[in-house]
């Protein structure tokens, strides 16, 4: 933008002014993302726009103070200018070094990077509706963070993020240096390392065993990317496993024996919900206390709602992407610092890969911004990495997995299984299910043990050869099931369980919707038959009085007619 074009005024001030907002009158071309600038007082301004609309009197916009506020009102026909790119950024706290700038994406209409400041991230809030671009957003994240190589640990639920060690070659700009375009030996993949269920999640690094074993302070190191991929593993066994991590990874941080990281929790609503649990209080302690550790939050869902109100009071920044959830949308602009009341209908109207970003990194106005294309493939549910491999090639790995796979015995590891499988955090319908299938088995042990007795006493009828034959027959047969089968087959029933665990809190969620929405129409139609009472009562008052008028008219007649 030339400086010409920054000269010319493109609406003027008008009706009422405060030291925070006013009105004005558009003169030329504005649009809901403009930049603009006013001198008060010999000080310059920058202005964003929080409303426009037009009627019969012309176009007209309301526009907020960005920053600091002066003293006095502006003055009512003040001109109003475009802001340059410069005072934009230094009004938005925009970083220009390199070094502290985070590259998240581009703000619409004006060719600048938003590029806040590292040293004000902290607790992160990320959410979205389904298909607005939120986990696209969260890998743009991670790879900011891996470029200064800040520790991570990310809780993947759906396998998603394994994508990370493939590079998006076409989206890397050349001046880029560290995901390098044409890096043959890939150096960036020496930090990464995903835990998982191998049976699953072919591509992972070790075992999920290998996580719970391990020393924390030996995962979370400078440039470490630790992935716990969680696909294909039971909805308990999940939710220890994040209780048991986390609550290690909070104590490592508050005896300073791992450096400052952030942990991303994605579908955090399941471990961080309302529900109270083993896994919600210590993500609750991490959210309020760990930060001054340097164990930094970054909440992931769908369902701002869902989520434990403590834990999601403690954001200090908040990435919005579409929501169209009425209740999603009022907590959302309830929480959020720097949002205005009207600022709902702005988040049902973002593109997909828009985002508004409000809060500790942008302190000064709400930051609208369509984040950057990933640098690393996006990946979705049960990604698996070496299907982007070609036959024969290996990914570098870290030089820690090879350190765990050498110093973890098969005794340690089997501890660690041990404990993923024990102190499951339970629903107390859980545990019903749990004691009727133990009774169904006792029954069958009891109707086993009555069937050897009986089966001991005919025993001798049957010739040993004979018996050796059946038992032999029978082991042959099991072992010619693949246990490749069995896996398969137990994974595939497990994902159809919980699956069915959350189309029931879906159906569940639907019904109660479904029943305030009948309660709500019963009060209305109630509330209606009461105004309509009232109605016919003053429609028959209305008559009884139009009735007295006519006959007093009559009356008044006929004494005239007598005069006459």
């Amino acid at each position: 933008m030339s400086e010409d074009e920054n000269q010319i005024s493109i609406a003027k001030i008008a009706k009422k002014s405060t030291p925070y907002s006013f009105t004005v009158n558009i003169l030329a071309k504005l649009h809901r993302n403009s930049y603009l600038t006013t001198i008060h007082e010999k000080k310059s301004y920058v202005l964003g726009v929080k409303n426009i609309w037009n009627d019969h009197n012309g176009n007209h916009a309301t526009l907020n103070i960005i920053g600091k506020a002066p003293l006095t009102p502006f003055n009512l026909d003040s001109d109003i200018f475009l802001a340059s790119s410069e005072q934009i950024k230094n009004s938005l706290g925009l970083e220009n070094n390199p070094e502290k700038a985070i590259h998240l994406g581009k703000i619409p209409n004006v060719d600048i990077i938003a590029s806040p400041n590292i040293e004000n991230f902290g607790r992160l809030f990320i959410t979205g509706k389904s298909g607005s671009g939120k986990s696209y957003t969260v890998g743009v994240v991670i790879e900011e963070l891996m470029k200064k190589q800040v520790p991570i640990v990310i809780i993947d639920r759906h396998g998603e993020y394994s994508s990370l060690k493939i590079l998006e070659k076409e989206n890397i700009p050349d001046n880029e240096d560290f995901f390098i375009k044409n890096d043959t030996e890939q150096k960036y993949l020496g930090g990464i390392i995903e835990f998982g269920d191998i049976n699953m999640n072919p591509g992972a690094d070790l075992g999920i065993e290998y996580l719970l074993a391990a020393n924390v302070e030996d995962l979370i190191r400078s440039g470490s990317v630790i992935i716990i991929n969680l696909r294909g593993l039971d909805i308990p066994v999940q939710e220890n496993i994040v209780m048991t991590f986390c609550n290690r990874l909070y104590k490592a941080s508050t005896l300073r024996e791992i450096p400052p990281h952030f942990l991303f929790i994605d579908e955090a609503h399941l471990f961080a919900g309302k529900k109270k649990s083993d896994t919600v209080e210590i993500l609750k302690l991490s959210a309020q206390e760990g930060r001054k550790f340097g164990h930094n939050l970054v909440i992931i869902t769908q369902k701002p709602q869902l989520l434990d109100v403590i834990i999601r009071a403690q954001a200090g920044t908040w990435i919005i992407h579409k929501l169209t959830d009425l209740n999603d949308i009022k907590i959302t602009c309830n929480s959020v610092e720097g949002l205005g009341y009207d600022a709902d209908e702005e988040i049902q109207n973002l593109l997909p890969g828009e985002a508004i970003i409000s809060g500790d990194l942008t302190p000064n106005y709400p930051l609208r911004v369509k984040i950057r294309k990933r640098y690393t493939v996006h990946g979705g549910a049960g990604y698996n990495v070496l299907d982007y491999i070609t036959e024969g090639d290996t990914l570098p790995k870290s030089e820690i997995v090879e350190k765990l796979r050498r110093s973890l015995s098969h005794e340690i590891l089997e501890s660690a299984s041990q404990e993923i499988i024990s102190n499951q955090n339970l629903s107390i319908s859980d545990l019903y299910h749990q004691i009727d299938a133990l009774r169904q088995e006792n029954q069958e042990l009891k109707q086993e043990i009555s069937d050897l007795k009986t089966n001991d006493k005919d025993k001798s009828l049957i010739p040993e050869g004979e018996m050796k034959e059946k038992i032999i027959d029978n082991l042959a047969e099991l072992n010619s099931i693949p246990l490749e089968k069995i896996n398969d087959k137990m994974m595939n029933l497990m994902e159809e369980r919980d699956d069915a665990i959350i189309n029931l809190k879906d159906f569940e969620k639907e019904r109660n919707d479904a029943i305030f929405q009948k309660q709500s129409l019963e009060l209305e139609m109630s509330g209606l038959k009461v105004e309509n009472e009232g109605l016919k009562d003053i429609l028959s008052k209305e008559k009884k009085r139009a009735d007295d008028a006519v006959a007093l008219a009559e009356r008044a007649v006929a004494k005239l007619k007598k005069r006459k």
